[in-house]
């Protein structure tokens, strides 16, 4: 049973009775990384499953972004009619959207369209898949499309004209509940940790407070709570889409123990070797990785990321930014100290 989802389950689950009863619907569920999207997509699913509907799928692949029509291949393949496509057959993604539409009301039972990381989709893909689902009204079909935040995509579901179902972190009361249920017994101080660092992320929840449970009080020692492979690949690899620039700026906020936008820019500067600017933190924003406020400080989204990015990077790596931290604050003493200590080669 998911935690405190339940307000999305009846908004899902209304789309999929509505399909049952002749009323196609579609509905993206929208949301950060980590944060239940395609673990609301799965029980949803489940149920349309257990009310007679045919499910089916697929998804957007990062690798597979440039190659037209791949993710409604594999839709295809899911209705066994893959085998006769050809991509450059297909006169347009309109064309391919009424085809789809028509092998869908063809169906025996309804049908329920699983469509994950739609921010990946190719382009032709995400305009017939969009198209489809906004022309199922009077047909037995019911599409959830998931997608990720960011700027980009906000534009692209902005022309889709879809409706949309968020999901934000669980409440603290939901939070600890999950934990709970996952890492049950925990001390209190670790408990806690786990919370906070969470910040309501689902995935955090379960992952970290799984990593807890097996540390014991020891998870409470280092710095940097350790983050799972699977945690650590679902934050590095939105980072990994970034300039690499941008990639190293996130990595000194990252170890940087202030959070002013100049100080960062200059000690990336230092680390990369040429000149950084305001433009290349950018990308970072418009994916909605950090924020920057008016008083030029810079903040991460996610205390997550801050971790998987300083687990991600080798003892090297960190050591050169700590060195330029060390460089650009040496006005102040204290902290110049920290980072020359933090940038020194380990016996």
């Amino acid at each position: 049973m998911l935690v405190g989802r339940e307000a999305q389950s009846i908004v899902l689950t209304a789309v999929v009775d509505g399909a049952i009863d002749q009323r196609g619907g579609a509905t993206v569920v929208r949301g950060e990384a980590g944060i239940g999207k395609s673990a609301l997509l799965a029980h949803v699913a489940t149920l349309a499953g257990e009310r007679g509907m045919r499910v089916i799928g697929t998804s957007g692949v990062q690798a597979e972004v440039h190659v037209p029509y791949a993710a409604l291949h594999r839709l295809l393949r899911s209705l066994q009619v893959g085998a006769a496509f050809r991509a450059e057959d297909i006169e347009s993604p309109f064309r391919a959207a009424v085809d789809l539409l028509e092998l869908l009301g063809e169906q025996r039972e309804p049908v329920f369209v699983a469509v994950e990381d739609t921010h990946w989709l190719d382009r032709g893909s995400w305009e017939a898949l969009t198209f489809a689902a906004r022309r199922v009204g009077s047909d037995p079909v019911a599409f959830v499309l998931t997608a990720r935040d960011g700027e980009d995509i906000d534009e692209l579901l902005a022309k889709a004209g879809l409706p949309e179902v968020r999901l934000e972190p669980l409440s603290a009361v939901d939070a600890g509940v999950l934990l709970d249920r996952v890492a049950p017994g925990l001390l209190p101080a670790l408990r806690e940790r786990v919370l906070e660092q969470s910040a309501g992320n689902p995935l955090g929840l379960v992952e970290l407070g799984g990593v807890a449970a097996r540390s014991g009080s020891g998870a409470l020692l280092p710095s940097w709570l350790p983050l799972s492979t699977r945690v650590e690949r679902t934050f590095a690899a939105l980072v990994a889409e970034l300039p690499v620039v941008t990639r190293s700026l996130l990595l000194v906020a990252a170890l940087d123990d202030g959070d002013g936008l100049d100080e960062v820019l200059a000690a990336c500067a230092q680390v990369e070797g040429r000149p950084v600017t305001v433009d290349d933190v950018e990308p970072a924003v418009v994916t909605r990785l950090v924020q920057v406020d008016d008083a030029y400080r810079l903040r991460f989204r996610h205390p997550l990321l801050r971790s998987a990015l300083y687990q991600s990077a080798s003892a090297a790596q960190r050591r050169r930014v700590h060195a330029a931290l060390a460089e650009v604050v040496a006005a102040d003493r204290e902290r110049y100290v920290w980072h020359r200590a933090a940038a020194a080669a380990r016996a």
